[in-house]
């Protein structure tokens, strides 16, 4: 075995397990108030604290951890646009966390609130509402040079 792969078995050997919600708390509230060294200098403060002194997690782990993280970030921004949609997502990671419910099942009512919302407050969901004028501006730009929107292309 490698030194690299001894050292990495080793870490993830020596994890501890049974961390206290209390214990838990107390340390993602300080990271809270962390900001020198913005995200990057964050994630060092959380390998040291987490991997090296605590030993709550492993180093794989820890490693595999910041992966899944940094793939819900992204999708977030990019999916969730307004505050309905960061609504959703919260009561469906609160349903499927807290009361689990089936993955389906949550699937099927964040649709079917989506669908409802998008009907009783088009602007709260993402809908492109038009104003007024969009319809008579569109018709006269085409009556201008005789091309639709999509021809001009």
């Amino acid at each position: 075995m490698t030194d690299a792969a001894g050292a990495a078995g080793a870490t993830g050997s020596r994890a501890r397990r049974g961390v206290s919600f209390a214990e838990a708390l107390r340390f993602w509230f300080k990271l809270g108030w962390i900001s020198f060294g913005g995200p990057a200098g964050q994630i060092a403060v959380m390998h040291k604290e987490i991997v090296e002194r605590r030993r709550w997690l492993g180093e794989g782990r820890f490693l595999h951890a910041a992966i899944v993280v940094e793939a819900v970030l992204r999708i977030g921004v990019r999916a969730l646009k307004g505050r309905a949609h960061f609504l959703i997502a919260a009561f469906a990671f609160a349903g499927i966390y807290f009361l689990r419910v089936p993955f389906p099942v949550i699937v099927l009512l964040a649709a079917l609130v989506g669908l409802v919302g998008e009907r009783l407050r088009p602007e709260a969901f993402g809908a492109q509402v038009k104003a007024d004028g969009d319809d008579e501006a569109a018709a006269k730009k085409d009556d201008e040079d005789g091309r639709t929107p999509r021809s001009r292309r």
